[in-house]
C-alpha cells in the first residue's frame, strides 16, 4: 500500500507512506533506505506521530507497519514507488 500526500494544488509533497508486513520491516528499510529513485536518494524510516521528535517506545507489534519515505521527486507516482518496494 502506497500513499503520497498531495498539496492544495494536487501536487505531491515530496514524501510518502508505504505499508509493509511487520516481519519484513527491517529488510525493507535496509534495502530501500539510501536507494536512488528518479535521481534522488530515498530516506526510509518508521513514521513519527504529528509533532513527535523523539524515538517512540515499542508497543505490541502490528502485523503491518507504515514507513515514512522522504526526499521523493515531485514527479514520483504510486506506481514508480511501488516498484521500489516490491
Amino acid at each position: 500500500d502506497v500513499f503520497i500526500p498531495m498539496n492544495s494544488y494536487g501536487d505531491p509533497r515530496g514524501f510518502a507512506f508505504v505499508t509493509c508486513a511487520q516481519e519484513d520491516l527491517e529488510a525493507v528499510m535496509a534495502a530501500t533506505d539510501g536507494a536512488e529513485l528518479m535521481g534522488r536518494t530515498l530516506s526510509v524510516n518508521p513514521p513519527l506521530k504529528a509533532g513527535e521528535k523523539e524515538e517512540r517506545k515499542k508497543t505490541a507489534a502490528p502485523r503491518r507497519q507504515k514507513l515514512y519515505v522522504g526526499n521523493l521527486s515531485f514527479y514520483t507516482t504510486e506506481e514508480t514507488l511501488t516498484e521500489v518496494f516490491e
